[in-house]
């Protein structure tokens, strides 16, 4: 069963007005916030002042390392609700610690970094890998215009990456269907690309940071979130060029999410003999990282990551379609000019 969240709102100030926004939910008392140090100063402590209503406390959180998450779910039986306050760090330990303890959770985005927002999906690590699990939603999702307008632009144009990069994962599942490996859900397919074609078409109002571009963003990220929903899986948003971005991930890269997949999706674009250059200039025209240079990560892990790309889950993917060596690797990266 897919459940939509209750309430999606973003206005200027609202992690000063949770008590209201909420009401209609009829949520019990005792609420935790979860945040990190950071973020605390910047909107926890707002969003804790805030909780008139409630019997509210606040949980410093940063390991996404499974058994910690798992260890932090203990704590959560003692609450009836949460609201993750941060990036997609807090929102995963959030929604995976409220999943194990059969809460409600509230998402609090204070960047739009990529679609993990309203996803049913959770990415922690587990014996030196990313894993992805699956959990609850969100019962609604609250963003801070003032907040999210001043996160650095780097962020937003990694959420963009993140929703560009649902246009290979889709191209992937379309020769998935082809190969007879997993049918195509037209409907699920055509929410993410219309979470990336939105973003594309109102550039220059989210690129200012205007309210009603990033409105549009807000819910970019809802629509690729719900296609995972729907369909039960990441496949919706995530291919080939997630492969590459995990394939980093464990070999050590600290690269934001969605800078890597948009790195990937360029990658994969070419391997899919789709228009590469379309996608590079389109990263390109949002800030987004589309070399090794810009992203700073070492040629030589660009080619060892897609090396190990096509080994990092059973997915089938166009990654499927060729034998990739260090050589081939080399060649497709140099021929896309990311090294």
């Amino acid at each position: 069963m897919t459940k939509l969240p209750e309430i999606v709102t973003m206005e200027p100030d609202a992690a000063h007005k949770i008590s209201e926004i909420i009401k209609p939910l009829n949520m019990k008392k005792r609420c935790l916030i979860v945040t990190d140090k950071n973020i605390k100063k910047i909107a926890g402590d707002s969003v804790f002042e805030s909780l008139t209503n409630y019997d509210a406390s606040i949980s410093i959180q940063n390991s996404t390392e499974k058994k910690d998450v798992e260890k932090f779910s203990e704590t959560m039986k003692n609450y009836d609700f949460a609201i993750a306050v941060g990036g997609g760090k807090i929102i995963d330990i959030t929604k995976y610690a409220c999943y194990l303890s059969k809460k409600p959770w509230i998402s609090f985005p204070t960047v739009f970094s990529h679609d993990g927002i309203v996803s049913s999906r959770v990415s922690l690590t587990h014996n030196n890998s990313k894993i992805s699990i699956k959990a609850n939603g969100p019962v609604a999702v609250i963003a801070d215009y003032n907040i999210i307008k001043k996160a650095p632009t780097r962020w937003l144009s990694s959420g963009v990456a993140d929703l560009l990069s649902n246009i290979t994962a889709v191209e992937d599942w379309r020769l998935a269907d082809k190969a007879g490996k997993e049918e195509l859900n037209q409907l699920c397919a055509g929410l993410s690309l219309t979470a990336a074609e939105s973003v594309i078409k109102d550039k220059i109002r989210i690129m200012e940071k205007n309210e009603n571009g990033l409105k549009t963003m807000l819910w970019a990220l809802i629509f690729s979130g719900m296609s995972m929903n729907i369909y039960g899986t990441s496949r919706p948003a995530s291919g080939s060029e997630h492969n590459f971005s995990h394939a980093l991930e464990k070999l050590g890269s600290n690269g934001l999410h969605g800078e890597q997949c948009g790195l990937g999706s360029i990658i994969s674009s070419y391997l899919q003999k789709q228009d590469w250059k379309k996608m590079k200039n389109s990263l390109r025209s949002f800030n987004c990282p589309v070399n090794s240079k810009e992203i700073g990560i070492p040629a030589e892990k660009l080619v060892q990551a897609l090396t190990l790309a096509p080994k990092i889950r059973d997915r089938y993917t166009v990654l499927n379609k060729y034998k990739i060596d260090e050589k081939f690797a080399q060649e497709v990266l140099e021929a896309t000019e990311i090294i």
